[in-house]
This record gives structure tokens, C-alpha cells and sequence, in this order.
């Protein structure tokens, strides 16, 4: 059986975390996913926008340090950031 996909994010697993306290936010961001980022910061039900994590990192850490311009000007245009 193939698990349910969705590209909706339903809401606790909107602001989950791993066990080093990354977020979806943490790893869209270091991967250049801009469009992922806008969608999880949208989502009425995200609230980890500034979340960090073990080591003090926010998304836009991750996306700074990965050369990711696009996702860094998305994170840092958006509202609540």
C-alpha cells in the first residue's frame, strides 16, 4: 500500500519537530525550497516561523548558510518573521 500523499500540511505536523528540533520549515529552507516555505508559513496552523533548533539555528540559518537567497528573501518578507 502507498502512503496518502498530500501537499497540504494538517495540523500538528505543521510545526513538528525531529529530535534535534528541526522543523519542515528547517529542512525546506536548507534544501532551496522557497515555494514550501511560503506554503508552510501560510498554513493558518504554522506558528514555528523563528522556531530553533539544538543548536540555535532558525530556518533562515539554514538557508543562509546553504546559499539559499531565494528562501532567504521569502523567510525574511514574511509578516510574522
Amino acid at each position: 500500500m502507498q502512503p496518502r500523499r498530500t501537499n497540504k500540511c494538517e495540523g500538528r505536523w505543521c510545526t513538528a519537530a525531529d529530535a534535534d528540533g528541526g522543523t519542515a520549515l528547517h529542512l525546506a529552507a536548507s534544501a532551496g525550497l522557497a515555494d514550501v516555505c511560503l506554503a508552510l508559513l501560510a498554513h493558518r496552523d504554522f506558528r514555528a516561523v523563528n522556531d530553533k533548533n539544538a543548536s540555535g539555528q532558525t530556518a533562515l540559518h539554514y538557508a543562509a548558510r546553504s546559499g539559499m537567497g531565494d528562501v532567504c528573501n521569502a523567510l525574511l518578507a514574511w509578516r510574522s518573521f
